[in-house]
């Protein structure tokens, strides 16, 4: 099984204790390595509304290897976000997030069938 990317929607399902999310993160936890993007790190974080919630994201993120951007990614999300944005809505942290799960070979998982079933370089996989 090749590198798993696990996406926002994911990791804020598993923080808000929805149970498919951790039924599936703890199933592919010891099946495969679990990684993440510093993009979706910067989201998670945003997001946090108190203290608490901000140590709940630094734990669980601690558990995943986050990958970061190298130059090229950005290169190729900015031609994503050209080529998408008008047409899909696609947003440029998920350009930026699909750029690197195809350099480094990882299936993005997401809930966003939308925006990243659009990327032909990934593979998508939507958990539940």
């Amino acid at each position: 099984m090749s590198e798993l990317l696990i996406d926002t929607s994911i990791l804020v399902d598993f923080l808000r204790g929805r149970n498919l999310a951790q039924l599936y993160l703890h199933s592919r936890y010891r099946a495969t390595r679990l990684t993440t993007h510093s993009a979706v790190v910067a989201e998670l974080i945003s997001g946090a509304r108190d203290t608490r919630e901000l140590a709940a994201i630094d734990r669980l993120v601690a558990t995943f290897h986050v990958h970061r951007p190298t130059p090229d990614d950005m290169t190729t999300s900015l031609e994503s976000l050209r080529r998408l944005r008008l047409s899909t809505g696609v947003g440029w942290l998920d350009c930026l997030i699909a750029a690197t799960a195809a350099r480094i070979g990882a299936t993005v998982v997401s809930l966003d069938k939308k925006h990243f079933s659009r990327f032909e370089s990934i593979t998508l996989e939507v958990p539940y």
